[in-house]
């Protein structure tokens, strides 16, 4: 489990140092204080996928669109504005990386 947290931390990372162009953010992109909380709580979940050993099964596939849906309602957005942010984020790394340098700050706190 640790190794998979891992395993995205270097990849979100690597992606991150990839050299992109900035682009204005579009006015129904999450800002990056808005992804936060919001890209812990999917974490999360796919976390306990995880742990449950049921990575990879119909269950988990189930379980995690349903927690999404969850997620989404807390948070009071669509599954579409959700991935065109996270889009919007994987199409400028520095953005991204910010997110991830917080998001990994307030484990720390956990």
């Amino acid at each position: 489990m640790a190794n998979l947290k891992f395993f995205w931390i270097i990849l979100l990372i690597m992606v991150a140092c990839k050299a992109s162009e900035e682009k204005a953010r579009p006015a129904h992109i999450l800002s990056q204080e808005e992804m936060i909380p919001v890209m812990m709580d999917i974490h999360l979940a796919e976390t306990m996928i995880d742990f449950k050993k049921l990575k990879g099964t119909d269950t988990s596939k189930i379980m995690l669109a349903s927690w999404y849906q969850q997620l989404f309602e807390k948070y009071e957005i669509s599954d579409t504005i959700f991935y065109d942010s996270f889009n919007y984020y994987l199409e400028n790394p520095a953005e991204l990386n910010e997110i991830y340098e917080a998001l990994l700050e307030e484990l720390n706190k956990k």
